[in-house]
């Protein structure tokens, strides 16, 4: 799961986008695993 998570950090996220929005919102999801 770190190794997912670091993966998603690394990808490019503009503010205010929606991709960005849904990467944020996986990186919580799976910080409270």
């Amino acid at each position: 799961m770190e190794a997912l998570k670091r993966c998603l950090e690394q990808l490019p996220r503009r503010p205010g986008t929606p991709h960005g929005h849904i990467i944020q919102w996986l990186i919580e999801r799976l910080e409270e695993t």
